[in-house]
């Protein structure tokens, strides 16, 4: 918006400082250049006044209107041109990485009925189709290379991560879901205590029991519709616990029993989606501020 006045203001000077020197045949006889340069100075000075209007108005804001534009201006709701730049970096940087690891893999093999794996310097590399094989834990074949890997990337094509695929990876710290996904197994990434931010593709809508149990992530993204599987917001603790049994004879009351619940197995998190599918879930748990998870509606 201020770029567009400002534009605006330098439009009127120049067309004022372009009458003054050459004229302009449009003009009616009755109306002199000085009286055009007159009524331009007038819209300039309008349009002053109209901006400091408006930078009145935003300083003039509810703290929890800024404190809301601070928050949504950061790395994923910052200026549309800052977004697009920074993502274009990061997926350069992936496909460079993909397209390294699968042309010249230390090792390979197979994990599903149309897909294979690559590995190469830190980065396994998931390409083909279809549903990824359900696994044991411990018994993924990347398993015994386990505290290399760094990195998992998937290439547009596959639709499903097996259960227990990625488990106890510990040094796993970025992974790329591919948009073609549509669910994640049972404790597929469980126990990747180094995974810090996780980015659910739009057309995630299932996530299994504990698949991301002990991770300790602390931002999440959505970009579709609520999946089943939510609760994985409460499996973020190493070491998860119930809150202990209430003295015999004492009834806890609700209020009690939930404040309890978030102190033994929330962490402080940050969770982006958008729409309102998510709104029932939010509403379900009155004390997730109080525990230090923060909702965030794109």
């Amino acid at each position: 918006m201020k770029k567009a006045k400002i534009t605006a203001m330098m439009l009127c000077l120049l067309l004022a400082a372009g009458l003054a020197a050459c004229g302009d045949e449009k003009f009616s006889p009755e109306e002199s250049e000085s009286e055009r340069i007159e009524e331009l100075e007038r819209e300039l000075e309008e349009l002053r006044e109209e901006n400091e209007a408006l930078k009145a108005e935003r300083e003039n804001r509810e703290p929890s209107e800024e404190s809301e534009e601070t928050e949504e201006g950061g790395e994923l709701f910052g200026a549309p041109e800052e977004v697009e730049e920074s993502a274009g970096k990061q997926m350069s940087e992936v496909e460079n990485l993909l397209k390294t690891t699968v042309e010249g893999p230390e090792t390979s093999g197979v994990c599903g009925a149309d897909l294979t794996w690559y590995y190469q310097n830190g980065v396994l590399a998931i390409k083909g189709t279809g549903e990824m094989t359900d696994y044991e834990e411990k018994k993924s074949p990347w398993y015994d290379i386990r505290e290399k890997i760094g990195w998992v990337i998937f290439d547009n094509g596959a639709s499903g991560v097996g259960r227990n695929a990625f488990y106890k990876l510990e040094t796993l710290s970025n992974v790329v879901l591919p948009d073609t996904l549509t669910g994640i197994g049972e404790g597929a990434f469980s126990g990747c205590g180094n995974l810090q931010k996780i980015v659910f593709p739009g057309r995630v809508t299932e996530i299994g029991d504990g698949a991301f149990s002990g991770c300790g992530i602390t931002e999440f993204t959505f970009r579709g519709d609520a999946p089943d599987g939510l609760d994985l917001v409460w499996d973020q603790k190493d070491e998860m616990s119930e809150a202990p049994a209430a003295a015999d004879g004492y009834e806890p009351t609700e209020e009690e029993i939930l404040r309890r619940r978030g102190e033994y197995q929330l962490i402080p998190m940050t969770i982006y989606y958008s729409g309102d599918t998510f709104d029932a879930y939010i509403a379900s748990y009155p004390y997730w501020e109080e525990f230090g998870v923060k909702w965030i509606r794109r």
